[in-house]
């Protein structure tokens, strides 16, 4: 079983369960980390102890996960040596599958925590920090061949609206441009293309799958991808009517073509990120951007972000910048030996987490955490001798030392490297030439592309209404996130939507009301316009509720065969029971039907309540059609009228007509049980 967890401190007293299944982290067999970026290593404890893990590797017993990390920050394992039990240094396709079958087989023969460590060790391109020496070499892994490595087209689909909500799938992996700033270029050489037509079906059952209306085309510079310009052509021709955006999230300006603008804005405008490197030719051929010493002083870089975001507080214009003082954390942690590790753990006990969240960053706990470990920052970000060893010398990412220092040698002198995908061999010493080498796409697809653009069918527009509920774990989804994944349900089943016109088309969905975030319902309304569909409707209302999360249904589906008004027009009120508190005894209820009866033989019944610091006084008799009390099942039921002035809301009922106390109403479960359309 494979699960997700994220470090919430409220999780902590259940463990830091996992979310997808909510067992406790310390319960797994293994806890993987990806290390993305320096400033998430506090967060990495911060798991650990919420899992109830102890923090380092030898403190750890028989009975708990092995931990093991791996991604572009595991090329300089000894900062997090005395954390991590084993490294899995490059690509993780092949040996994933290699670690969980060692451990696996070691868990059935029940041998000692050590004993499986040394099992892991004698895996290529695993780093096992207690047990391989400085001397052994770790060589990365690799996957030679992407296409044996289909990108997954079933992902999860969060309920919640994330940063990437879009299918991400990888074309291209490596780079030979040369960059001489950029480590992903160096680390994930060679260049391997994805074979297009596998990223076109890719996309394809992805987006059958989830739901989603964008597809992001990843690598280190999509522009480069050989088949860029058919591949989107040939994708843009079968999903424009389902509208979906195709987004290119990294681009060099010279492979932005007039096609590719062309083609991407067809369904709406999404955003390119351009590289341009550098501000001048000079500083472009040097590519180390040819700064003074003083340029680069803490004090200074923070003194000159400072000048430049008090002079911009006038002006309509966003100043963004990365703060100096993480990028001083991020070269002590990058360039670190084993002594940083101490460092990490002391600031972490000095309670420093979510370290790149500018909110949230405390600098002040790391410099005294400098002070106590006695680090000499000086001394780790100072320039190197080409002679002098370094923390990660016996990791082997491919890429030779002497290559390195070469280019190191022509940035000095402004000399330029050529591609070795258009030119002759650079000698970097990645390629064998056999299994080891360059991969390009074949630019053949099965559907022929084209750079016509394509007009949805002009089929007379129906509308279907819906009938839903949102009960169990759906009822704590606010409205913007139940109607995306509606939405996305709508998308995967067979019924063809119609979507609005402009810049940013969306599918003509409309629901009767928003129900509040934790209030179940039994009854909701929602309209969908969409081109007829042939079959049944039955067998569509299956469909969708495949599609759906627990606790949200398709109860009925109707084409309307009239011009039938708005939704939230049509809307004349609501049916709600009132769940009583289990411990609610006859006294209490003699009261709630006393107050009842009060409300009833009222004419008015003014009442007062604050809302974004003010007080709001109406008279809630008139929208309240109906009340009363069961008391067998502990239970009021009442029925509240909507107008165009608005509506009553539950809570209200609950604690002016019910005498509920204000810190007491949040005990009484609230049901929507019908909504009422005229």
């Amino acid at each position: 079983m494979c699960a997700f967890c994220w470090p919430f401190p409220i999780r902590m007293k259940w463990g830091c369960p996992t979310w997808d299944c909510a067992a406790p982290m310390a319960g797994f067999d293994i806890i993987g980390f990806s290390l993305q970026y320096e400033l998430s290593y506090t967060n990495m404890l911060n798991m650990l102890e919420m899992g109830e893990i102890p923090l380092k590797s030898a403190e750890r017993l028989n009975h708990h996960p092995l931990i093991i990390a791996g991604g572009p920050c595991a090329f300089n394992p000894a900062p997090l040596a005395a954390f991590i039990d084993a490294f899995v240094i490059g690509e993780g396709e092949e040996v994933v599958a290699e670690i969980t079958a060692a451990i696996a087989e070691g868990k059935k023969q029940n041998i000692p925590r050590d004993a499986l460590l040394a099992r892991l060790a004698g895996i290529d391109g695993i780093y096992v920090p207690r047990l391989h020496g400085k001397n052994t070499v770790i060589k990365k892994r690799k996957a030679i061949d992407l296409n044996a490595w289909p990108h997954p087209v079933a992902p999860v689909v969060p309920l919640m609206q994330t940063v990437h909500d879009r299918i991400v799938l990888e074309i291209a992996r490596g780079c030979t441009r040369g960059c001489r700033f950029c480590q992903a270029g160096m680390l994930w050489r060679p260049y391997r293309e994805r074979n297009a037509q596998l990223i076109a079906d890719m996309a394809d059952q992805a987006l059958k799958s989830t739901g989603h209306d964008e597809v992001s085309l990843l690598s280190l510079s999509s522009g480069d991808y050989s088949c860029i310009e058919p591949l989107i052509q040939n994708l843009m021709q079968k999903h424009y009517t389902e509208r979906v955006a195709l987004a290119l999230p990294s681009l060099r300006v010279e492979s932005l073509s007039a096609t590719l603008i062309e083609e991407i804005r067809r369904t709406r405008k999404t955003s390119f990120t351009l590289a341009p490197e550098a501000g001048t030719d000079k500083m472009r051929q040097v590519i180390n951007k040819g700064n003074t010493a003083d340029d680069l002083l803490l004090d200074e870089t923070y003194d000159r972000q400072n000048f430049i975001r008090q002079r911009m507080n006038n002006r309509n214009l966003t100043v963004k910048w990365h703060d100096a003082r993480m990028s001083l954390l991020e070269g002590l942690f990058s360039r670190g030996d084993e002594k940083i590790g101490d460092l990490l753990l002391c600031a972490y006990r000095k309670g420093c987490r979510f370290d790149g969240w500018s909110e949230i960053f405390r600098f002040d706990l790391w410099q005294e955490a400098i002070l106590e470990t006695g680090i000499n920052i000086d001394d780790y970000l100072r320039e190197r001798a080409t002679t002098e060893p370094l923390p990660w010398d016996n990791i082997d990412c491919g890429v030779s030392r002497d290559f390195l220092l070469s280019e190191r040698q022509k940035a000095d002198t402004q000399e330029a490297t050529p591609d070795c995908r258009y030119d002759a061999c650079q000698n970097c010493d990645v390629c064998d030439f056999a299994d080891t080498k360059n991969i390009f796409s074949d630019k053949v697809l099965g559907t022929a592309a084209s750079q016509e653009i394509i007009k949805p069918a002009t089929a007379p527009e129906k509308v279907y209404r819906l009938s839903f509920t949102k009960t169990g774990r759906s009822r704590f989804l606010s409205h913007l996130e139940l109607a995306m994944a509606l939405t996305r349900a709508l998308r995967r089943s067979p019924l063809s939507l119609c979507y609005s016109a402009g810049f940013h088309p969306h599918p003509k969905i409309s629901f009767a009301t928003a129900t509040s975030v934790g209030m179940a319902s039994l009854e909701e309304y929602m309209d969908v316009t969409a081109a007829e569909y042939p079959g049944d409707l039955p067998h569509l209302k299956n469909e969708i509720n495949a599609a759906l999360p627990e606790g949200m249904e398709i109860t009925d589906i109707k084409l309307l065969s009239y011009v039938a008004k708005e939704l939230a027009r049509s809307l004349h009120g609501f049916a709600y029971d009132l769940m009583l508190p289990a411990n609610t005894d006859e006294e209490n209820l003699k009261n709630i039907a006393n107050h009842i009866e009060k409300f009833l033989t009222s004419t008015s019944f003014p009442i007062s309540r604050q809302s974004k610091g003010k007080t709001i006084s109406r008279d809630i008799r008139p929208f309240v059609e109906a009340i009363t009390l069961n008391a067998g099942e502990k239970k009021v039921t009442t029925t509240l009228r909507h107008a165009q002035t608005g509506s009553v809301r539950p809570i209200d009922i609950i604690q002016h007509i019910l005498g509920f106390p204000a810190d007491q109403a949040q005990q009484v479960y609230v049901i929507k049980t019908k909504t009422i359309l005229v």
